[in-house]
């Protein structure tokens, strides 16, 4: 007896050992080494434990290396985050991010009020 197969069309199931989560979280990014004083103000679009989706005022060349902190809420600790890819959107460029160190549950729900 041969076991149904699934059809070619279906969506591969979601691997991720996290959820991507939705934040809105305002912050400010700028890349490693340069000074604060030239940071943007950016949007956490989404965020989950290994990464985040950042929309800014300016495009950032994938393999940047970023640091992007709250300006929201006590105690977060800033975040160090190399854009993978970027998307150009009419409110801005998106980019999706590694994050250097993966964020644990406590952090990402800090991030997320």
């Amino acid at each position: 007896m041969t076991r149904p197969q699934p059809p070619a069309h279906a969506p591969a199931p979601d691997r991720r050992a996290f959820a991507r989560r939705l934040s809105g979280r305002v912050a400010t990014a700028r890349p490693d080494g340069e000074e604060p004083a030239t940071a943007l103000l950016v949007t956490v679009q989404r965020l989950w434990a290994s990464g985040l989706d950042l929309l800014s005022p300016v495009p950032f060349p994938p393999g940047a290396v970023l640091v992007v902190e709250s300006v929201q809420g006590e105690g977060l600790r800033p975040l160090l985050a190399r854009v993978v890819h970027g998307v150009r959107r009419d409110d801005g460029p998106l980019h999706g991010c590694e994050l250097a160190q993966r964020l644990g549950d406590e952090e990402a729900r800090a991030w997320l009020e």
